[in-house]
């Protein structure tokens, strides 16, 4: 799968790559969808979520979408 990545918070716009991704395995209490299309909101790169996993760690990693179809 492919997916739209950020790895460096200070980097912006320019700081996102396209990114060949392992597909995800779902986890309790998740779904798997098949996405078509994706796309996200440049204010995504300042929401706090955006740079924490679930368990509240620093993410080196964070995949962007918030609309999917």
């Amino acid at each position: 799968m492919r997916a739209i990545t950020v790895r460096d918070r200070d980097a912006g716009l320019a700081g996102l790559s396209l990114t060949d991704m392992p597909y995800s395995h779902a986890a309790e209490k998740d779904v798997i969808v098949r996405v078509y299309a994706a796309g996200f909101t440049p204010g995504e790169l300042d929401w706090p979520a955006t740079w924490t996993d679930r368990a509240g760690r620093v993410a080196r990693l964070s995949v962007l979408t918030v609309e999917e179809s």
